[in-house]
């Protein structure tokens, strides 16, 4: 019998890929089968303060069989030299960078470029110089997801067209000091192609995001947005009723429709808002605002998801024929996709109010109720 190819072999072991016993067995049945077989096992890789020694030791053995990994997750507390040097020997897609320094950044700036990495995940922010050297350590970044970033300390530099990447698709902001860093990306013109994703949205940020847009809002096909919810902390009382008049007053969504310049967002398909952060404060005037939100947004939306708080069962929010009434015009025709994520896993009267009060769109066949993955 004729030996079967490497390459269908390697294809073979691939359908393995979450069966940790069987690709270790593999791993041990031929030489052939040792690199994919330790590729699945090694896809993603922890480094700490404890094991980037041993690691970078491992990987200068000649006969180190972990050749390649897909996602690098590293405490950059541990050397950051090493962890360039593990970057270029491991050559990952995806790397998670739980802690970002101006140091740390200098030091992979004499270690880069990093190529291979398309997916880059920097957490606890406290002092990047410059947004826009990280497409110089990553030249072909497609994916930026930043939470926790502070304000750089440094002013944009113009690197000219090497830092203007046509490649990047998506662009995440959570909890970060939104306005000096967007800048860099409205200054820079690197815009990301499809999708848009900002948590925690400040009133101080509204205008630089309305400037965002402006820019670029004829390539962004998908828009996440979700609100600071701090209206207790300013008003120094948990008063329901105090909250719920002030709301207007004091929360981003009192100025957003006006400051975001959402009639630029021409090229979006896909939006989703998330005011889950007002929890039982959530109110007809916040149904109101979601009503508003759809009388800017262009003709081209295809797919609406409204990520909301679980009210008490009574008494019941009202005005949720606004966002309805608002839907049913014939700019939203195209509309394929209508889906309200309640935040309790058990929503049965907010459920049964929003089939009722947006029938029309279930007998369309778009419409559904989210619950934590449960899709009814």
């Amino acid at each position: 019998m004729r030996a079967v190819p490497n390459e269908i072999q390697d294809r073979i072991l691939d359908f393995l890929h979450d069966s940790k016993p069987t690709l270790k067995a593999c791993a041990l049945v031929c030489r052939a089968w040792v690199f994919t077989s330790r590729y699945h096992l090694f896809s993603s890789i922890g480094l700490d303060g404890k094991n980037v020694d041993a690691l970078e030791e491992l990987c200068k053995n000649p006969n180190c069989t972990i050749q390649s990994c897909v996602h690098l997750i590293a405490c950059t507390y541990s050397s950051s030299t090493k962890i360039g040097n593990l970057l270029h020997h491991l050559a990952p897609s995806s790397l998670h960078l739980d802690y970002w320094s101006s140091f740390i950044q200098h030091t992979l700036a004499t270690l880069a470029p990093f190529p291979s990495i398309e997916r880059l995940h920097v957490a606890s922010g406290y002092s990047i110089d410059t947004v826009l050297d990280l497409f110089v350590a990553f030249p072909n970044l497609r994916e930026l997801c930043m939470i926790d970033c502070s304000k750089p300390l440094q002013p944009h530099r113009d690197r000219g067209y090497v830092l203007r990447p046509h490649q990047l698709r998506s662009l995440r902001f959570s909890g970060c000091d939104l306005d000096p860093l967007l800048r860099h990306f409205v200054g820079g013109r690197i815009v990301p192609t499809n999708l848009l994703s900002i948590e925690d949205l400040e009133n101080d940020h509204i205008s630089v995001v309305g400037e965002y847009f402006l820019m670029s809002g004829n390539m962004l096909q998908e828009l996440r947005i979700g609100f600071l919810g701090d209206e207790d902390e300013v008003l120094g009382t948990s008063h329901f009723i105090l909250c719920s008049v002030l709301t207007s007053f004091l929360s981003p969504s009192a100025r957003f429709c006006d400051g975001a310049r959402l009639e630029c967002l021409t090229g979006l398909q896909c939006l989703t808002i998330d005011t889950r952060c007002y929890g039982f404060r959530f109110s007809t005037y916040h149904v109101k605002f979601l009503a508003s939100i759809l009388e800017k947004i262009p003709s081209t939306l295809r797919r609406l998801h409204f990520e909301i708080p679980t009210p008490p069962p009574s008494p019941r929010i009202g005005e949720w024929h606004r966002i309805g009434e608002v839907l049913q015009r014939r700019r939203f025709l195209q509309l394929t996709e209508l889906v309200f994520i309640p935040r309790a896993t058990r929503s049965e009267h907010i459920e049964e109010w929003i089939r009722e009060d947006f029938s029309v769109f279930e007998e369309r066949g778009i419409l559904s109720v989210r619950c934590f993955g449960y899709t009814s």
